[in-house]
């Protein structure tokens, strides 16, 4: 389950978030102020579900065994 979760969400959302970066970066061309705006969103949102994909493998870790919590104070 996690090495597909890591192999068939993160690689895709990966590509995703480095294509945003080059294209919100003027790399290929100027961007207009719409452009943008639209490019901070989708990185936004492509790294919001990339926190979301790292807890998820993070669960499945813990709940196979491969990983501990360690319990602290804070």
């Amino acid at each position: 389950f996690i090495s597909n979760i890591t192999h068939e969400l993160r690689s895709p959302l990966g590509t995703l978030i480095s294509m945003t970066e080059v294209l919100s970066q003027g790399i290929l061309g100027p961007v207009n102020a719409r452009q943008a705006e639209y490019g901070r969103d989708i990185m936004q949102a492509s790294r919001h579900l990339l926190r979301l994909l790292d807890d998820i493998i993070v669960i499945a870790a813990i709940e196979v065994g491969q990983l501990a919590l360690e319990p602290a104070a804070f």
